[in-house]
């Protein structure tokens, strides 16, 4: 064996593997932290923008290098997205809102052109490439997101709404938990399987990524994160090396949230900006310091690990591994029995907490984390059921249950999700909807389960933590969240290797190309299209109404199916005092959108005597329980005289 300078013929396939798992890399980064930073994906105009880039990528990458062969897996998880796009757009058809229905098929774009670009870089570099790029971005994010708590004298985040529970930048802030909760779960994963420096680096996020879920003061997402952390264990081919990872990490983000339990000032409502201050630089020492402990303590694991001896044989590691779970349960059933009494009791005084108004929690956020409280998701559920039960087959279309809830709602609260994803797609997408989300999920999950991948627990963890927790919230609606477990899920599953692929004439490469392009220019027009809405609402409420109404008619011509458009032109008209053409608007605008309330309500306010009188029937009819407070989109009243 020759010892000397390697060759550049053998040198360069080396560049290009590590050029492309940078690639990879940097691609899921992208897509992941800008889906985040842009609230989380939730509005029009992001869906636009993203779908197009994620297009452009995979449209440039089917035509250099073509189409990869995929395992039935992937083939599954792909014909499942693209499916349930399709048939989502094509719920308008029936739907009792169109505009909503489209929006939603707008929004279906993301997914399929973000699930493309992660089959097409898994195929092209490792799955840890793409696993380091997805945690990175949720680090980031989450990194971000814990500053504005941190130091909010200079970061901090104003948002009425959420209580002073971090939300920011996803806006959400269970969602903001259940994001940092799969990259708890990634970053285990790669503290246990990563290389030294990964490993250290991943050990020490995660006092970062915990302490972001403790601030959201979430309960959904701390469940989803103990179910996927018992799927990471049982998907795991080596339960022993893992449990002794996180028994090694775990202790240190442990004692950071309990040092920021003690932060009166981080987790009270009423707290002054100075107290926060305060405590927030206090936190933050104790965080730096405990992630340092955290690093070092993994870099000793990591010494200290001898992989022959840790690496048993399997059945005496799933006998170990089963042993400790068996005593982890029995211990945690028999606390529970002794704190809050028999199963039996335990299960009708939680059935009655979730079902019954939450009680008040004062200031303390902390008590929110033991409160079982539904917070009047029991009450979405039932709406959701009745319109399940009027529409069995196919479903209301996509996006209706905001219309179904102003219709039938118990109370004066505003809601546009059921809380539920897979009750909201039985309701809107009907048995079909419903049954192809199942299976894009199980897929993902199967296909990293099977995998030998040393990642593939923490991607199955991840999907596991996203299924559950969607079960009491309404995940779907920000893209940011899926493309965070699919990403490093796709990139572990094992398919047929590159070099089994035969070369593609020009035709096969040029034709899915081709779709893909199509794809990404309908995306393109939503995205002209929401932005000229946008555009006129923002000059409306500066009221430039003339420049408010030409952008609402150059959306009226790129997206002719929304009412959307209507609305701001009339809203434009009506500033102008052009209170006829403001009528005519809003009579075009219901016509495509009838069960639209608020549309009604503002024809009302452009019309009189008994025109004005039925406008206002229709609109009290299908929200019997609005209030004089309760806002109407582009409010006429703010600009037509009384």
């Amino acid at each position: 064996m020759t010892i000397g300078v390697r060759p550049a013929a053998e040198a360069l396939p080396i560049s290009r593997a590590a050029a492309g798992e940078i690639a990879a890399a940097a691609v899921a980064f992208a897509a992941v932290g800008g889906l985040a930073a842009d609230h989380g994906g939730f509005f029009p105009t992001t869906w636009g923008w993203a779908s197009v880039a994620l297009c452009a990528i995979t449209a440039i990458a089917l035509a250099v290098f073509g189409a990869p062969v995929f395992s039935s897996t992937e083939k599954v998880v792909l014909g499942a997205t693209v499916a349930l796009s399709l048939w989502t757009f094509a719920s308008s058809i029936w739907s009792i809102s169109v505009t909503r229905s489209m929006l939603e098929g707008e929004r279906s774009l993301v997914y399929v052109s973000g699930i493309l670009v992660a089959l097409l870089i898994s195929r092209r570099a490792g799955g840890r490439a793409v696993v380091t790029g997805t945690w990175l971005a949720i680090t980031a994010v989450c990194t971000y997101s814990l500053v504005t708590r941190l130091f909010p004298e200079q970061f901090g985040v104003v948002d009425p709404l959420a209580g002073n529970r971090l939300s920011s930048p996803i806006g959400y802030w269970n969602a903001l938990g259940l994001f940092a909760a799969v990259g708890c779960l990634l970053a285990v994963g790669l503290a246990a399987r990563g290389s030294t420096v990964l490993r250290t680096a991943a050990a020490a996020s995660t006092v970062v990524l915990v302490l972001t879920l403790y601030f959201t003061f979430g309960r959904g997402a701390w469940i989803a994160l103990f179910a996927g952390l018992v799927a990471t264990f049982a998907a795991d081919r080596n339960r022993l090396q893992l449990g002794l990872t996180v028994l090694v990490v775990a202790p240190f983000p442990a004692v950071a949230v309990y040092s920021a339990t003690r932060a009166t000032a981080l987790t009270r409502v009423d707290a002054t900006l100075h107290a926060a201050q305060k405590d927030g630089h206090g936190a933050a020492v104790i965080a730096v310091f405990v992630m340092t402990a955290a690093a070092l303590a993994t870099l000793a694991l990591d010494a200290l690990e001898s992989r022959r001896k840790l690496e048993l044989q399997a059945r005496a590691g799933k006998t170990v591994a089963a042993v400790l779970v068996a005593v982890v349960v029995a211990a945690a059933a028999a606390l529970a029995i002794a704190r809050y009494g028999s199963p039996a009791r335990i299960a009708v005084h939680g059935w009655h907490a979730f079902t019954t108004s939450p009680a008040g929690t004062g200031s303390n956020l902390n008590n929110r984390l033991f409160h079982l409280s539904g917070s009047g998701r029991i009450d979405h559920w039932r709406v959701a059921a009745k319109e399940v039960a009027a529409h069995p087959w196919l479903g209301s279309g996509a996006g209706t249950f905001g219309e179904y809830w102003f219709h039938l709602r118990p109370s004066t609260t505003l809601v546009h999700d059921a809380h539920n994803v897979y009750l909201e797609m039985l309701a809107e997408l009907g048995p079909v909807g419903l049954a192809l989300l199942v299976v894009l999920l199980g897929a993902l999950i199967v296909g990293a389960a099977r995998s030998r991948s040393p990642l593939a627990a923490a991607a199955v963890g991840a999907c596991v933590t996203y299924a559950v927790h969607s079960a009491a919230e309404w995940d779907w609606e920000l893209p940011v969240l899926l493309l965070a477990v699919a990403f490093p899920a796709l990139a572990v599953a094992e398919g047929p290797a590159l070099e089994s692929a035969q070369p593609l004439e020009r035709r096969p490469r040029l034709v899915p190309a081709a779709a893909v392009v199509a794809a990404g220019g309908f995306a393109l027009f939503g995205l002209l299209g929401n932005v000229a809405l946008s555009r006129s609402g923002s000059a409306s409420d500066a009221t430039h109404w003339r420049q408010a109404a030409s952008e609402a008619r150059s959306a009226l011509g790129l997206v002719p199916w929304s009412a959307e458009p209507l609305r701001k032109l009339a809203v434009a008209e009506g500033g102008l005092g052009q209170i006829d053409a403001a009528r005519r608007s809003l009579l075009d605008a219901v016509g495509l959108e009838p069960s639209d309330w608020s549309l009604w309500y503002q024809l009302s306010e452009v019309s009189a005597g008994a025109a004005h009188r039925r406008a206002l029937v229709r609109a009290r009819r299908l929200n019997p329980r609005r209030t004089k407070d309760e806002a109407v989109p582009g409010d006429l009243r703010l600009v037509v005289a009384p």
